[in-house]
């Protein structure tokens, strides 16, 4: 199977179809509704090398060098210096033409680019020869809409030397956190290594589903609440909603645990056992998420049971009371029904007072029901007290 087959191999529910970037309207997420809804193409090049430079308080076993926007014939020189690290990183992808031109000076093998430009992918972890893919989904929900899920895609490519992401969206949080963490332990010399950059990426990623799963239980707390007090089918429609959303973070996750087993079991020349470690700790980390995610959809079910446990209660409260009407009005016209007949010899027909006679055994006869219903509890009379 060729790489190409690969990225259409994943069906067609694990991918994020709806929350592609250029389908997103642009007024809903800042930075994402620039040219058309793709992000506009920003490149920055940050070279990590060793140095033996004493500082203050502690050896520095790495520096780390960035350059925004760089020339693009340099990385061509930078790569061929084997004792610098490139971590390249790409966000937004409106111009392809520029991309597809720095990962070949990069080398990338031409065969591995539609992987980093083609959206939307399954999430998965991949080994190309001497080459890690791994895709992932930067998972957020809106404020305007919670049950909105939107996802960015991003791409990492380790190859000797060299990391390559590609963002689909222009945000710089995760680098720049990832970044600050590798100068706040400038002296340990580990982190500076390119496969545990990678793995400190993917284990940022993955640290935003937990907020994602806490604002879903959150607003299924609150839907269960309104289920009690009123049974508005929108409240099926949010349900169903969420249990879509929570399917798409289930159908990532799944796909990541299955890839990430040959990731640390096999002896790649690009992952040390530093990283391999971190990534048996991205694994871990995924089963506690589906847990979360299965929780979740637990939760959904319960939402669920109360609103049709709420809606037979109020159903069967509206046949009580018709029922209660029922049973009192079926003797009252019974009686009308039978001085309702015309036979030429009804007696009570030529009775002087047989109209207001009939009007009060009518209603005698219905404060009778009334007041036998009642002290069966079928109606709920709480001026009155039984004796």
């Amino acid at each position: 199977m060729t790489i190409q087959d690969s990225i259409n191999d994943g069906t067609e529910a694990a991918r994020l179809v709806p929350d592609v970037l250029k389908d997103r309207p642009g007024q809903l997420t800042p930075g994402l509704c620039l040219q058309g809804g793709v992000a506009a193409t920003k490149i920055k090049v940050v070279r990590i090398q060793g140095t033996a430079k004493e500082s203050t308080s502690k050896t520095q076993h790495c520096e780390l060098l960035e350059y925004h926007e760089p020339e693009l014939n340099n990385l061509e020189t930078w790569r061929t210096n084997h004792k610098t690290g490139l971590w390249v990183q790409i966000q937004g992808l409106a111009d392809l033409k520029k991309i597809d031109v720095a990962l070949t000076k990069l080398g990338i093998n031409n065969e591995l680019i539609p992987f980093l430009t083609s959206t939307p992918q399954p999430s998965q972890i991949k080994l190309y020869g001497s080459s890690v893919l791994i895709v992932l989904h930067q998972l957020s929900v809106t404020t305007q809409n919670r049950t909105r899920l939107e996802s960015s895609q991003i791409v990492l490519l380790l190859n000797e030397g060299i990391l390559v992401s590609v963002e689909e969206g222009s945000e710089e949080a995760i680098c720049q956190s990832i970044l600050d963490l590798i100068r706040k332990n400038a002296s340990q010399k580990d982190f500076a290594q390119l496969d545990n950059i990678m793995y400190y990426i993917v284990d940022e990623i993955l640290d935003s589903y937990p907020p994602i799963f806490q604002q879903l239980s959150d607003y299924l707390d609150e839907l269960e609440e309104h289920a009690l007090r009123s049974q508005s089918p929108k409240i099926l429609s949010q349900l169903s909603i969420i249990r879509s959303n929570l399917r798409k973070c289930r159908q990532q996750l799944i796909a990541l645990q299955t890839d990430l087993i040959p990731l640390f079991h096999a002896s790649h020349d690009l992952i040390t056992p530093v990283a391999s470690r971190g990534f048996r700790d991205v694994e871990k980390l995924v089963v506690r998420l589906l847990e979360f995610e299965s929780s979740a959809r637990q939760q959904i079910s319960t939402v669920n049971e109360t609103y049709m446990a709420s809606a037979s209660h109020q159903m069967n409260q509206i046949m009580k009371i018709l029922a209660i009407v029922s049973t009192i009005f079926t003797p009252l016209t019974f009686i009308a029904g039978v001085y309702g007949m015309n036979f030429a010899h009804m007696p009570e027909l030529e009775h002087r007072n047989g109209y207001q006679l009939s009007l009060l055994s009518m209603a005698a006869l219905a404060i009778s029901m009334v007041l036998l219903l009642w002290h069966r509890g079928w109606i709920s009379m709480p001026r009155l007290s039984r004796r």
